[in-house]
């Protein structure tokens, strides 16, 4: 998970319906810290607080949701915000790994970086082979018209056609890099950015 530049979060919906919850994002720099309501949403101070969490491939924390503990592993490498949020046998990985017949998503944009993302993605495969890994996107693949979300740990490290143990950090690397060269860029990927960073406190006046 991280701030995303495709599309407006909806940071502002939550903070009309759930007031006083806590939102968790990734941001890279600075030390780990919980952002006042005041300052992500509105001067009344309703609204939930944002957790910012500074780079690094290790745990950040762990928060309480209900009854469950949520680990908050720090995996950059798509961005330099990227998080993975581990709740049980359950690994939620945003875009630091795609289904295994897909393998990763690009890591040029945003502070992204292919080796980060190699050693976030090995992070990943060190969880319990039996983890199930839940991705962000999917859009299919080679062969593969259905949409998928779910594989476990020991799928990705047997089949994932990017990061599987049958790959080396240099062959990844260089496949990643051939692969983001390819790629456009979305338009307004920095006031989307800013927005989300800001749970959508950021003028609309920036995308005209």
């Amino acid at each position: 998970m991280h701030a995303h530049a495709l599309g407006l979060q909806c940071w502002l919906t939550f903070g009309e319906i759930e007031q006083n919850t806590d939102l968790a994002i990734g941001q890279d720099g600075g030390q780990l810290e919980v952002v006042s309501p005041e300052e992500t949403f509105d001067s009344s101070g309703e609204g939930g607080a944002v957790v910012r969490v500074s780079v690094g491939a290790s745990l950040a924390r762990t928060l309480t949701l209900g009854e469950l503990e949520v680990d908050v592993w720090l995996m950059p490498g798509h961005t330099s915000a990227s998080v993975v949020l581990l709740v049980g046998d359950a690994a939620f990985v945003g875009d630091t790994l795609a289904q295994p017949d897909v393998g990763t998503v690009r890591a040029d944009e945003l502070g992204g970086d292919v080796d980060a993302l190699w050693e976030s993605a090995q992070g990943v495969l060190a969880f319990e082979p039996r983890t199930r890994v839940f991705v962000g996107h999917d859009g299919g693949a080679p062969g593969r018209d259905s949409v998928a979300w779910e594989a476990s740990v020991r799928e990705h490290a047997e089949h994932n056609i990017h990061v599987s143990s049958a790959m080396t950090r240099a062959q990844f690397v260089e496949l990643r890099r051939r692969l983001d060269a390819e790629l456009t860029s979305a338009e307004n990927v920095v006031a989307i950015v800013q927005a989300n960073l800001t749970a959508g406190s950021s003028p609309i006046d920036a995308f005209a």
